[in-house]
């Protein structure tokens, strides 16, 4: 795993030792990063400007068949989301919290015989946005946190990995044909109003994940090739006979 420094336009190596299979996310002051090493048996905090030992904030027990992938920080820093691993993402996935207090008494936000995942939080830490195929396919969501409750179908026609604007104006996801939509909600008070979604523009999205930039006018998208060149392969014949006239007299 690797940072890059975009100002400097350098990548410096983050992980050693085994290559890097797993999944991360920063906290929210920058100066950490949840590692979550695959098969999700253990959560690890890993200062970023200093070389000092990460922490662990989660590890299985033994014997424990729970598998875990942190999702989302909260904005205050004081709780982890992740969503269950499942190999072959095969069976039943649930969003669970981890509260990052002395207890670290982790708990199921809802059990319910649907799948919830892509958890993220409002920047208030008010509200969570994630999806669920209780309709059949998966939708987008939001719901009040921590306590749940009434909840808002925002997408249409099937989405994913829902992110926030800084601000909590907007909240953006991918449709199933890989569009950017945005909604624009209304976060004031208690209530959450949301509007009506619109596509920003068509992606081409690798891996059904992007972010969104602090200021919201900028996208990280990582792209597939439509069209990708293929591998060239030269095969060279009578090379022995080429070197026995070069190195002839």
């Amino acid at each position: 795993m690797y940072l890059y420094d975009v100002a400097m336009e350098i990548s410096t190596r983050f992980t050693f030792g085994e290559p890097y299979k797993g999944f991360s996310i920063w906290s929210p002051g920058g100066d950490r990063i949840a590692v979550t090493w695959l098969p999700g048996k253990a959560i690890e905090a890993r200062p970023v400007f200093s070389r000092a030992a990460g922490e662990v904030l989660w590890k299985a027990e033994a014997g424990e068949d729970l598998s875990l992938i942190a999702q989302d920080w909260s904005p205050d820093g004081s709780v982890l989301l992740a969503r269950e691993f499942l190999p072959g993402e095969d069976g039943q996935f649930d969003i669970w919290v981890l509260p990052l207090d002395a207890e670290r008494a982790l708990y199921p936000l809802s059990e319910t015989p649907f799948n919830e995942r892509d958890p993220a939080l409002s920047p208030d830490g008010r509200w969570l946005a994630y999806i669920s195929d209780e309709s059949g396919q998966y939708e987008v969501y939001v719901t009040s946190f921590p306590y749940g409750g009434r909840k808002w179908q925002l997408s249409k026609d099937g989405g994913g990995s829902p992110k926030w604007s800084q601000r909590g104006d907007e909240l953006f996801y991918l449709d199933l044909d890989k569009a950017l939509m945005v909604v624009p909600v209304d976060l004031e008070g208690d209530s959450f109003v949301p509007g009506n979604g619109s596509a920003l523009f068509q992606t081409q999205v690798a891996r059904g994940s992007f972010s969104v930039s602090p200021e919201g006018d900028r996208f990280l998208i990582i792209e597939r090739e439509e069209n990708p060149v293929p591998s060239q392969i030269n095969l060279l014949v009578g090379w022995q006979q080429l070197l026995e006239r070069r190195s002839g007299p």
